[in-house]
């Protein structure tokens, strides 16, 4: 009898415990729908001329990815660099609910190169962190901040306030 009442309060603490599992929320996810949604059409020279930031962000993201980091207050830190060219790298921070709050690049300001038929860019890497017109999230910014100037300290500073 003992054995069957210890079996049942060990079979009710595996059934809470995965109850509490399910519960929790999903972890965040990046793809371009969510980059869209932050970004909208903005464009810019920064990984590559002229084009979309969910495409600059794409590029960004597109090799090695670090750990995500849960940076508190519901947001976690993605990041990670660009294949083949890990010296250009791009952080989002962004809530359990897929809503970027704020995402920054290191990059080297390529323009478009009309002699070249190419790209030109600079020597001296930047960092660009975006943030939102409205709704601007303190705790989202500097964790995009604290990743820039860990893997760019001596990179020039930039802020583009986005539309959105």
């Amino acid at each position: 009898m003992k054995a069957n009442k210890r079996i049942a309060s060990i079979a009710i603490m595996i059934f809470s415990l995965w109850g509490s599992v399910l519960a929790t929320a999903a972890p965040a996810k990046i793809n371009s729908a969510v980059l869209s949604a932050y970004f909208g059409q903005s464009a810019g020279d920064y990984i590559i001329p002229g084009k979309p930031l969910v495409q600059q962000f794409g590029e960004a993201l597109s090799g090695p990815p670090n750990k995500d980091v849960d940076v508190g207050n519901g947001l976690t830190l993605i990041s990670g660099c660009r294949y083949k060219s890990c010296i250009e790298k791009g952080a989002v921070a962004i809530k359990s609910d897929n809503t970027v709050e704020a995402a920054g690049l290191i990059h080297f300001n390529c323009k478009a190169d009309t002699k070249k038929s190419g790209a030109s860019c600079s020597k001296n890497p930047t960092f660009t962190l975006f943030v939102p017109r409205n709704k601007k999230s303190l705790d989202a910014e500097i964790s995009v901040l604290r990743w820039a100037h860990e893997y760019a300290p001596d990179a020039t500073f930039e802020t583009v306030t986005l539309e959105k």
